[in-house]
C-alpha cells in the first residue's frame, strides 16, 4: 500500500484483536496533520502495521489499501481517506471507529470490505460515524472476499441519498451486515441508503444482534433476482421494526426479539416483507404485525413456520398463507376488538398453538352466541381431524364470568370458515365438596382463634 510515495503495510485488529507488530500511536508532533510524516507517530509508520489514532486529531492524508492491516480511530478522531480496499490480495484489513470518531471517505471509487481476502469494519459508540462524502460507485461488503460491516452502541453510517450498499456481491464469497453485537443498542444507516443482495449467487446476511427496543430500520431492500439473495436474521433481544419495503430471496430467522413489520408508509396495495424464502420463528422470537392502509405486511405466498416463539398482530388485516406450528407457539392479539382479522391458507398443527387478547364471539352449551363486532381467525383449508385440530389450540386471556373455555368450534363467516371459543360452565362444586370446604375453613377459623388465645 502506497501513501506519498512510501510503501505503507497495515495490520488487522477488528472486534477480535491481533497480536502482530506492536501498534505505532499518533502524536501530531509535526503539526502537519500529514500520515506519512515520521515525526507524527511514536512508531515510524512504514514499522508496523497496527495504527491507532487516539484524541481530538484531524488527518486529512489517506490510505488506499489495508492489505494486511487495521486502523483504529477512538475517542473523536477524524480521517479524511480514501482507503478503497479494506482485506484485499490475501491480507485480512480492519478499520475501527470507536468512541466518537469519524471517519469520511472522499472518493467517489469504490470501497471494498474484503476483496480477495477478509475485510472487517466495525463503527461502535454513540456519535462514531462512517461518512461518504459522495454517491460511491462501488460500495460492497464482501466483494471478491469475506465482508463484514458492524455498526454497534449508536455508531452510524451516513450516505448520499440513493447509495447503493451491496452485500455478497459476487458468487462463492460472503458479505455480512451485524446491526448490533448482544446486548448493545445498534447502531444506523441513512435512511436514503438501498441495501441490495446483487451477485452472481453470492451469499448476504442482515444480522439484527441489538438490545434496543424501539430501533427503526428504515432502509430499502432491493431483490436483485440473482443467486441465493439476502439472509434476515433476528437475534438480538430488542424489537426492530422494518418500515419500507424488504423484498429478498433468502429465509427470514427470528430466534430471539421482535421483528416488527409495520406496513404503514408503502405503496397502498403492496407488501413490505416479500419474496423471502420463508420466515422461521423459534426460541423466544416474535413475528409482530402492525400498520395502516390498503397494504399488508407479508406476501402471503411466504411460509411461516413456528418452532416455539409468537405472532402478534395488532389491529390488522393480514393473509399469512400457510403457518405450521411444530412446537408449543402463541398467536397475541392487541388493539380494539374486532380490529384484527387473519386470514390463514392452512394451519398444520403438530404442537400447541395458544391465542392471547382475543376479542369477540364465543360459544356455550347453551347456544348464546355474542354477535358484536370481533377479532377474526379464518382458516381456509381445515383438516379432516377437527377434534385433534381444536384439542391443539387454546385461549388464553379470554375470561367470561361463570364459564372456562372448552374447546374450539367453526362457524361460517364472509370469508370462510373461522375458529372461536367454546365455553362452558365453570363447574359448581357437588353438596359433599360444599361440606369439605366449610369443615376446612372452621377448622382454620379455630385454628387462628386458638393461636390469638
Amino acid at each position: 500500500m502506497k501513501t506519498n510515495g512510501i510503501l505503507l503495510s497495515v495490520a488487522a485488529m477488528a472486534l477480535h484483536t491481533a497480536a502482530w507488530a506492536t501498534p505505532s500511536h499518533w502524536t501530531g508532533n509535526a503539526g502537519d496533520g500529514n500520515w506519512s510524516t515520521a515525526a507524527n507517530w511514536d512508531i515510524y509508520p512504514s514499522n508496523t502495521n497496527e495504527w491507532v489514532i487516539d484524541g481530538s486529531y484531524t488527518i486529512n492524508d489517506s490510505i488506499t489499501v489495508l492489505d494486511p492491516g487495521s486502523v483504529t480511530l477512538k475517542n473523536g478522531a477524524s480521517l479524511n481517506g480514501q482507503i478503497q480496499r479494506i482485506g484485499w490480495g490475501g491480507g485480512n484489513g480492519i478499520l475501527n471507529v470507536e468512541s466518537g470518531s469519524v471517519y469520511s471517505h472522499t472518493l467517489p471509487f469504490i470501497f471494498l470490505i474484503g476483496d480477495a481476502s477478509e475485510g472487517f469494519v466495525n463503527v461502535s459508540g454513540t456519535g462514531s460515524q462512517l461518512v461518504f462524502t459522495a454517491i460511491v460507485n462501488q460500495l460492497d461488503i464482501g466483494f471478491n472476499g469475506s465482508g463484514t460491516l458492524t455498526l454497534s452502541d449508536g455508531g452510524s453510517i451516513h450516505t448520499q441519498t440513493g447509495q447503493i450498499i451491496k452485500i455478497g456481491a459476487v458468487s462463492g464469497h460472503t458479505g455480512t451486515l451485524n446491526i448490533g453485537t448482544g446486548n448493545d443498542a445498534g447502531g444506523t444507516i441513512s435512511s436514503g441508503a438501498i441495501i441490495t443482495d446483487f451477485g452472481n449467487s453470492g451469499h448476504g446476511y442482515l444480522n439484527f444482534n441489538h438490545a434496543n427496543n424501539s430501533y427503526t430500520f428504515t432502509n430499502t431492500i432491493q431483490n436483485s433476482g440473482y443467486g441465493t439473495g439476502l439472509s434476515l436474521t433476528h437475534n438480538g433481544s430488542g424489537t426492530t421494526t422494518m418500515v419500507a419495503s424488504a423484498d429478498y430471496k433468502g429465509s427470514t430467522q427470528i430466534n430471539n426479539g421482535t421483528l416488527a413489520i409495520d406496513s404503514s408508509a408503502i405503496s397502498a396495495g403492496d407488501s413490505l416483507l416479500k419474496n423471502t424464502n420463508g420466515i422461521v420463528i423459534s426460541g423466544n422470537g416474535t413475528l409482530k404485525l402492525s400498520g395502516t392502509g390498503n397494504n399488508t405486511r407479508i406476501q402471503d405466498s411466504i411460509g411461516i413456520v413456528m418452532n416455539g416463539g409468537s405472532i402478534e398482530v395488532n389491529g390488522v388485516k393480514e393473509s399469512l398463507g400457510e403457518v405450521t406450528v411444530n412446537s408449543d407457539s402463541s398467536l397475541k392479539i392487541s388493539g380494539a376488538k374486532g380490529s384484527s382479522v387473519l386470514i390463514i391458507d392452512a394451519l398444520n398443527l403438530n404442537g400447541t398453538l395458544d391465542i392471547q387478547g382475543w376479542q369477540g364471539n364465543y360459544m356455550t352449551d347453551e347456544g348464546a352466541f355474542d354477535s358484536e363486532s370481533a377479532d377474526r381467525i379464518y382458516i381456509t383449508n381445515l383438516p379432516i381431524d377437527l377434534v385433534d385440530f381444536a384439542g391443539k389450540i387454546t385461549w388464553s386471556d379470554f375470561n367470561i364470568s361463570g364459564y372456562e373455555v372448552k374447546t374450539t368450534d367453526f362457524f361460517m363467516g364472509l370469508e370462510g370458515i373461522y375458529i372461536v371459543p367454546w365455553l362452558a360452565l365453570t363447574p359448581v362444586p357437588e353438596p359433599s365438596s360444599f361440606a369439605m370446604l366449610l369443615g376446612a375453613a372452621t377448622l382454620g377459623f379455630v385454628a387462628c382463634r386458638r393461636r390469638r388465645k
